[in-house]
């Protein structure tokens, strides 16, 4: 099976944004999932990734420290692209 990486947007008006779970329309099983975060992200709360990890089987949450919405990408340091390589090649 293929990892997946899922990221989730905030939707609504600015200000008011609101999450939804995809709890209803999930498979059972899922593949690899990871879920990572920074403890910056001003647009995805924490407690966000750490409640959509435990609906998701086989989910691995990683919380980059400091990091903002862009951990991945544009972050400096390479903690989130190390947390990317490392669930890849597990």
């Amino acid at each position: 099976r293929q990892p997946a990486i899922r990221h989730r947007t905030a939707s609504g008006s600015p200000g008011a944004a609101t999450r939804s779970s995809s709890a209803t329309t999930r498979p059972r099983s899922a593949p690899p999932t990871l879920l990572l975060h920074g403890t910056r992200d001003l647009s995805t709360p924490v407690a966000w990734a750490l409640e959509e990890a435990a609906r998701i089987p086989n989910s691995k949450v990683v919380i980059v420290k400091g990091a903002a919405h862009t951990v991945q990408q544009t972050e400096r340091g390479d903690a989130g692209r190390k947390a990317v390589y490392a669930f890849l090649n597990r």
